[in-house]
């Protein structure tokens, strides 16, 4: 997936607007968005939940999806 791509999924799953800059404080409703997306958009990659809480920027998410972000 491109990387302006996952910005916009992510801004839309968030319902916020992201950009390679932002600082995310993520609630519990919010993980299980993030949990839902990648169900959707990303399902052969296993992302441990524990990552996704840990996450305090776009670029901690950034990481976690590796090469799957181009």
């Amino acid at each position: 997936m491109k990387e302006k791509d996952f910005i916009r999924i992510l801004s839309k799953t968030l319902d916020r607007k992201i950009n390679k800059k932002s600082n995310l404080e993520l609630d519990s409703l919010d993980i299980l968005k993030v949990v839902e997306m990648n169900n959707l958009y990303f399902k052969k990659l296993k992302i441990n939940g524990s990552k996704i809480v840990n996450c305090k920027t776009y670029n901690d998410f950034r990481k976690i999806y590796g090469k799957e972000i181009t």
